[in-house]
């Protein structure tokens, strides 16, 4: 059975909700909300460290040393 999401039209309720199905199971979208426990900015924290610590260490090499950075 292939992934899909359907829109379910409640009848009598001016309301939708929609149900994913998935690697074969169901599941009900209720939003697309944030997690409880989420903290984005320690990601956020780690990620600019990487960057500033790759920036020296190619400027330590010499910028025409460096092939590529992503």
């Amino acid at each position: 059975e292939p992934d899909r999401v359907e829109l379910c039209f409640i009848v009598g309720i001016c309301r939708t909700k929609q149900i994913r199905y998935l690697l074969g199971e169901i599941f009900e979208l209720v939003g697309y909300g944030e997690c409880f426990n989420s903290f984005p900015a320690i990601a956020a924290e780690v990620s600019a460290y990487a960057r500033m610590y790759l920036y020296k260490l190619m400027k330590q090499a010499k910028f025409e040393n460096v092939f590529y950075c992503d």
